[in-house]
Order: structure tokens, then C-alpha cells, then sequence
């Protein structure tokens, strides 16, 4: 027996579904957090309303938004009354907002925020800790899935920008149960054996509880006792997670963080790109010149007729060899009036007359120093003759002669010349001409007056 069926087009279904959920919930009151909220041009709003274990899609129009006195942001708790409708080009169902009321912080955001603070008294976000990127690496890590943009947006960088490097790839999860424990441990293996020199830990775009494996607090451990330099490029440039304040350097998206890795080897190569470059057209024009000068040099009249250029050598060695002989010339006529000069002055100081004046300088200083000395001798003599008569006038033994003596004590020796240098009993020497004898004081007499003593 055929069974038999009716068959719908896609639209007749999304039609159907349409009709049956707008009847069933035609006003319905929902609470859950914003996420990706958008506000258009058109100033309707967009956003994601959702709780830990689903979401919906929701639409405010203009028309509703426009009495709300404080716009929704990401994170926010919300109670919203609206309807449920179908959007049949897309299949999906959503909420039509009419009204909607702040319900407090989101869950996740004071989550959030709560670990931020935690992390950063503990000092995970200082910048003394950041670590400087290696300037040319040769191997490269990249902690991400396998499948997904991001591994590709680096690959393609890193191959446009750079040459001569490795990349590993460790696969992981990056959303979901289990994708922090995995991103924890695929850095921490990359430092157990030292396999590269940076490491890109990274995923595309997405809401705050897609992300929400890069604020967990296994995964900001692993970053913060890394030894290899990580970067982080997770979602988009406006998308913070704290795995991106803890790590030594954030990328805005994935293709930024190899073109960072990349930076100075590529500021290198474009350099040496550039001075080749320059090298090259200053070489070009170096080269340009001498050609000009060369194509110059070879239509210049010398190099045409190089008679010519002798001629003007050797003009001027005829000039040189007329200058060469005036001066020989003059130099031989001013050594014969300077020789000439020397001759009459050698015959002037001539050493045989010298020597005569001095021979007769000499017989002349003789003859006065004979004089000198006989007169000198005599006057000596005479002198001499004159002492010796001074002296036999006044030598005491011609005195004694004459009957005089001299008078000596006997103790001291010494000579008495005073009659006060005399006592009674004193024992006395007298000196005579031909002799001496030995003599007693008696008496004294003195010029005035007579002294005795007993």
C-alpha cells in the first residue's frame, strides 16, 4: 500500500510554523541577558536574549525604541513583552520587542568583572611582568582550532610577510565545556619542552559567553607563568577578555598578532628591500655619469688629436728649459761675487797674521812679567831683611842680654809682669841669659804703697 504525503515548499512550511506560533504566544513576557546588541542606522535595535542554557533572537523597532529612556547594553538583565514572530527569508523565529525594563547587571558580566579585579590585585595585568617579543623567531606556535579562520588569516601573513619559519599548530577547543582546560594545557606544553620561540593564542569573533573560555581562571593562570612571549588574539578589536589583559601583548584580530610576530624581520626585509633599491639607483646613476663624462671626455678635441697635447708639453718644456738656464745663469754669477767676497775676507783674517800679532803679544807679556817678577823679588828681599831686623830687635833673649830677666811662676808657669800678681812665699822661676834659678818672695813693693804678709 502507498502511503501518501503532502508535499510543502519551503515557504508553504515557514508559513505554516508562522501562523501556528503567533496564535499560540501572542503576548508573551520574557527575562534573560543582552548580547550583541545592535543598534542600526535606522535606530531599530537588535540583540540576543538568553539565559545558561538558550537564546532568542529579539527586534525592537523604532517605533518602541524610541520610549526608552536608558538603551541596553551587553550583559544587562532585561525583562521584555512582546510577541513571538517568524522571519520567513531566514527561517528563524524572534521576539518582537514593544517594551523592555532593565533587570540588573548581567550574571556573566559581574562575573566577569569580579575576576578582573581578583586577577588584578594578584598583579596579572602589571606591565613589569609583560614580556618583550623575540625580534626574529623561527618558530612559532599558535594555540587555536584547527578549523576554524584563524589559523588560516595567520598562515597567509605569516607566508606574504616572512620566510625560513616553523609554525605548531595545537588544536583545541575555543568555546564550550572543556575548551579552557584545553587552551590551559596546550600552553603549558609549549613551555614543558620549549618548542617555540612566541606563542599566538587565539579565535575568531563572538558573544561574551563564546569567549568566555578566555576569562577562566586556568587558562589566565597558564599565561601569566608562561616563559614563551604569548599573544593574544581573541574576537574581534573590540571584544576584551582577561586573557587578553594577562597576556604579554594583545592583537586586535589573528592577522595583526603574525603580522606582531613578524614585525621586525619584515621592518629588516623591507629595509634591505629599500637600501637595494636606493643601492641599485644610485648605482644606475653612478653609472649614467661616468657614461656622460666618458662620451664626453672622448669627443674633447685632445682625445681627438692627441698631437695637440704634445705640442702644449712640449712648448712648455722649451719655456722650462729657457727658465732653467737664466737661473743657472744667475746662481753662477752670484757664486763667483760671493767667492769673490770670501777671497778678500780670508786674505783679511789670514792665520799668519794672526799668529805674528800673537807671537808678539806673547814676547811683549814675558818681558813684563820677567820685570814684574824681579821687582817683586827684590821688594821681597828687602822686606824680608827689614823683619828679621824688627824681629833681632825684639827677641828676648837680646834683652838678657843686656842684664834683664824674666819672672815665671813656678806652679802655673806663666809669665809675671805686675808686682800685684805677686804673693809672699809665693816660689818663683827666673829666665836669665844663660840660664835660670828658683827664687822666694819676701816682700812686694808696689809704685805707692809697700805689702806684706806674714
Amino acid at each position: 500500500m502507498t502511503e501518501s504525503f503532502i508535499i510543502l515548499t519551503v515557504s508553504q512550511l515557514t508559513q505554516a510554523i508562522k501562523l501556528h506560533l503567533e496564535k499560540q504566544f501572542p503576548l508573551i513576557v520574557v527575562q534573560g541577558e543582552v548580547s550583541n546588541f545592535k543598534k542600526q542606522s535606522s535606530n531599530h535595535l537588535y540583540f540576543t536574549l538568553k539565559d545558561n542554557r538558550a537564546q532568542v533572537q529579539c527586534a525592537m523597532f523604532y517605533q518602541d525604541a524610541r520610549l526608552l529612556k536608558e538603551l541596553p547594553k551587553n550583559g544587562d538583565q532585561v525583562r521584555i513583552r512582546g510577541e513571538i514572530n517568524v522571519y520567513p527569508p531566514r527561517g528563524n523565529y524572534q521576539i518582537i520587542v514593544r517594551s523592555l525594563h532593565l533587570a540588573g547587571v548581567g550574571e556573566l558580566l559581574l562575573q566577569l568583572q569580579e575576576r578582573k579585579e581578583k586577577f588584578l590585585k594578584l598583579g596579572y595585568f602589571d606591565a613589569q611582568v609583560k614580556k618583550k617579543l623575540p625580534k626574529f623567531p623561527k618558530t612559532i606556535g599558535v594555540v587555536t582550532s584547527p578549523t576554524g579562520a584563524v589559523i588560516s588569516d595567520i598562515l597567509q601573513i605569516l607566508r606574504r610577510r616572512a620566510c625560513g619559519f616553523h609554525l605548531l599548530l595545537s588544536p583545541v577547543k575555543v568555546q564550550g565545556e572543556g575548551a579552557a582546560r584545553e587552551i590551559a594545557k596546550a600552553i603549558d606544553d609549549f613551555n614543558s619542552f620549549r618548542l617555540v620561540d612566541v606563542l599566538i593564542v587565539g579565535r575568531g569573533g563572538g558573544s561574551l559567553e563564546d569567549l568566555w573560555a578566555f576569562n577562566e581562571e586556568e587558562v589566565l593562570e597558564s599565561i601569566y607563568k608562561s616563559d614563551i612571549p604569548i599573544i593574544a588574539a581573541i574576537g574581534h578589536e573590540t571584544d576584551t577578555t582577561l586573557a587578553d589583559l594577562a597576556a604579554d601583548l594583545r592583537a586586535p584580530t589573528p592577522s595583526a598578532a603574525a603580522e606582531l610576530v613578524t614585525a621586525e624581520k619584515a621592518a629588516q626585509i623591507t629595509f634591505l628591500n629599500n637600501c637595494s633599491a636606493r643601492l641599485s639607483h644610485i648605482m644606475n646613476q653612478f653609472i649614467k655619469l661616468k657614461k656622460d663624462k666618458l662620451s664626453y671626455f672622448s669627443k674633447h678635441p685632445y682625445i681627438q688629436s692627441p698631437e695637440n697635447v704634445l705640442r702644449i708639453f712640449e712648448q712648455k718644456i722649451d719655456e722650462m728649459q729657457m727658465l732653467l738656464d737664466q737661473s743657472m745663469e744667475k746662481s753662477l754669477f752670484e757664486i763667483k761675487e760671493l767667492l769673490h767676497k770670501l777671497s778678500y775676507r780670508l786674505q783679511a783674517h789670514s792665520p799668519e797674521k794672526k799668529l805674528q800679532k800673537k807671537i808678539y803679544y806673547l814676547d811683549q807679556l814675558a818681558q813684563k812679567i820677567d820685570f814684574g817678577i824681579l821687582n817683586k823679588l827684590q821688594k821681597n828681599k828687602s822686606d824680608f831683611k827689614n823683619l828679621c831686623t824688627h824681629l833681632s830687635a825684639i827677641d828676648p833673649k837680646n834683652v838678657l842680654k843686656k842684664g834683664y830677666s824674666i819672672l815665671f811662676d813656678e806652679k802655673s808657669s806663666c809669665a809675671i809682669v805686675s808686682a800685684k800678681d805677686i804673693t809672699l812665699k809665693q816660689k818663683l822661676k827666673l829666665i836669665l841669659t844663660d840660664g835660670s834659678c828658683k827664687a822666694v818672695v819676701e816682700s812686694v813693693n808696689c809704685q805707692n804703697y809697700e805689702k806684706q804678709r806674714s
